[in-house]
């Protein structure tokens, strides 16, 4: 045999042990649901990731809506097992916790270890808001939980199995591949480490297979494969919004995954019991549909399911006030109850309408309270129009108009940073305001008797009221209420006041 022959065989057989490997390969568009129509399902393949970006938030569900329950900067690894559209599905990362009922939970040992009394929701944590609405899975009597800490009425602990945070794939770069003890594929495969695997970090583990120098320099002739198509069943009349649907895959009592994070629906903690049935496939859904309903009426519902996506989505990076809750509450309630959308379709349209029913309480809210402002804002310029319609009247008749008149008197509050003064009844010496300023030359008007311009302002800290002075003006007290008046009167100086008589200094301030 020549030696060019036996070359030949060297490099064959290299090559196809390498193929394998090549096909593993991660790529966060590559590496996908077997059933791209269920919710966020286990993939075949695992992979770890690194995070690209600084500040990058880790959800409690996989869209935009969904909130935050941590930030991961650059360099954070995480281990991914699953991904749908935009968002990885990921092991908890490092500090990550939930939220159980304190009054399920039954303490042991020394106060780390509860156990679980009553099937019970178990909420995402978030470190970055007071959030607690996203149910994730649900815990069974007799289970136990690592205790983390206490707030209110709820326990913390740690992410139980079947509890995964979300992440958007563009901040996350694949790494390698990696084997998930415990998960289970879409294929009903359970990813488990061999002794031929190594420990990673997440819980995961490396594939250690890797190929020798010969076997590398072999492939690098050999096109990548690409990675194989998991086979589909034939869906008729099926279009392609309900092939990328979510649809819950886990058990009865487990709740969807992508259900919108702050619905703030189902706060009860102990949950209920289920008796839903397990979703049948979507082919299978649409074969037990009556025959004699057209295929055009299945498609414009997929369509119609489709378009309210897209307008939600977009929803969503609206103000509150700006969205339009009406609408597409009552869109996803039209089509909760359109008998030609599949079974799994038709449970996210009910969640979704569920969702918005509270979200419309707070856009009715919101709206209320935009009105006030507004209504507001125009009595105050409506006020601000007849105070100066006002002061132009008074400047027809003569009469001059301030914020103030009274007597300046020395203060002993002071403040920290302008000295301040009162204005006081000339008769009764009591204080009507007081005066905040620096103006050395205040000082020298101690008793006598001026009009002040300035704002009228309150001071929450000291909780009196004051005037920081513009304009200082000796006035005639007898000239009050014929040529000079102000918003704030002395008294005695009121129609019916004391006009005369001996003052009554009151100890200053």
């Amino acid at each position: 045999m020549s030696k060019r022959f036996i070359s030949a065989s060297v490099i064959l057989s290299a090559t196809l042990a390498v193929v394998p490997l090549l096909q593993a390969a991660p790529s966060v568009d590559s590496i996908t649901d077997a059933a791209a129509g269920t919710e966020i399902e286990n993939s075949k393949f695992q992979f770890e990731g690194e995070v690209n970006g600084n500040a990058v938030y880790v959800r409690s569900g996989p869209s935009d809506s969904d909130y935050a329950t941590t930030k991961l900067d650059k360099g954070a690894k995480v281990t991914v097992v699953g991904i749908k559209f935009d968002w990885l599905k990921v092991l908890p990362p490092e500090g990550s916790f939930c939220y159980v009922a304190k009054a399920y939970v039954e303490k042991r040992g020394d106060g780390t270890v509860g156990r679980v009394t009553n099937t019970l929701n178990v909420r995402v944590g978030s470190a970055l808001l007071p959030m607690k609405t996203k149910v994730a899975t649900k815990l069974e009597p007799n289970q136990d939980v690592t205790i983390l800490g206490e707030q209110d009425e709820y326990f913390k602990i740690k992410p139980p199995s079947g509890v995964f945070f979300y992440v958007n794939k563009q901040f996350v770069d694949p790494v390698r591949r990696v084997d998930v003890p415990g998960i289970s594929t879409s294929e009903g495969e359970v990813a488990g480490a061999t002794g031929a695997d190594a420990p990673a970090a997440g819980g995961a583990t490396v594939a250690t297979a890797e190929p020798t120098p010969e076997q590398t320099i072999a492939a690098a002739d050999v096109a990548p494969s690409q990675p194989p198509v998991e086979a589909q069943p034939a869906q008729t009349g099926i279009s392609s919004v309900a092939q990328n649907t979510p649809e819950s895959t886990g058990p009865a009592s487990q709740p969807p995954s992508d259900t919108p994070a702050n619905s703030g629906a189902a706060l009860t903690d102990a949950a209920p019991a289920t008796d839903a049935p397990a979703g049948q496939p979507a082919a299978a859904e649409y074969a037990a549909a009556p025959t004699t309903q057209p295929n055009e009426i299945l498609v414009s519902a997929d369509i119609r399911f489709d378009q309210l996506e897209a307008r939600l989505k977009e929803a969503a990076r609206l103000p509150i006030e700006q969205q339009p809750v009406p609408e597409l509450l009552a869109g996803y309630q039209q089509l909760a109850s359109d008998s030609s959308l599949t079974n799994s379709l038709r449970t996210i349209a009910e969640s979704r309408a569920a969702t918005l029913k509270i979200h419309n309480e707070n856009y009715e809210l919101a709206l209320s309270h935009q009105r006030a402002l507004k209504d507001r804002e125009a009595a105050a310029q409506a006020k601000k129009a007849e105070s100066e319609e006002l002061m132009e009247r008074l400047k027809t008749t003569g009469l001059v108009f301030y914020s103030a008149l009274g007597t300046i008197r020395p203060s002993t509050l002071q403040g920290a940073d302008q000295t301040l003064y009162r204005l006081t009844d000339p008769i009764s010496g009591r204080t009507v305001i007081y005066l905040k300023s620096n103006d050395p030359s205040l000082a020298r008007m101690n008793g006598l008797f001026v009009g002040i311009q300035g704002e009228i302002q309150d001071d929450a800290q000291m909780k009196l009221r004051f005037i920081s002075p513009t304009e200082i003006t000796p006035v005639d007290q007898r000239a009050v209420h014929r040529t000079a008046t102000a918003r704030i009167v002395p008294p005695s100086l009121m129609p019916g006041g004391a006009l005369a008589g001996s003052s009554t200094e009151e100890v200053g301030r």
